[in-house]
């Protein structure tokens, strides 16, 4: 049983190594942000104050009541358990 489950992996992966090579998708044409990622060139650069995407997710981490020091705690305690675990 093993010899023959090997040869037919063997077989199958003899001919997907004739597959014709899997072509690339264009992703910004469904997701417009996408679109000059890959551009040789491009910073990506802070969200500007005007963007509504960055309003609306610092709406969101003022809701959830998010701020500077629970993420500096949040840094901290990863520290301490980064060191503990060393």
């Amino acid at each position: 049983m093993l010899t023959i489950g090997l040869l037919t992996e063997a077989v199958i992966f003899f001919f997907s190594a004739f597959e014709p090579p899997h072509e690339e998708v264009d992703w910004s044409l469904v997701y417009p942000e996408l679109a000059g990622m890959h551009e040789p060139g491009t910073d990506r650069k802070k969200p500007k104050a005007g963007d509504p995407v960055a309003q609306y997710l610092d709406k969101m981490l003022a809701d959830a009541k998010i701020g500077p020091d629970l993420i500096n705690n949040l840094g901290t305690g990863l520290k301490s358990l980064g060191e503990n675990t060393a």
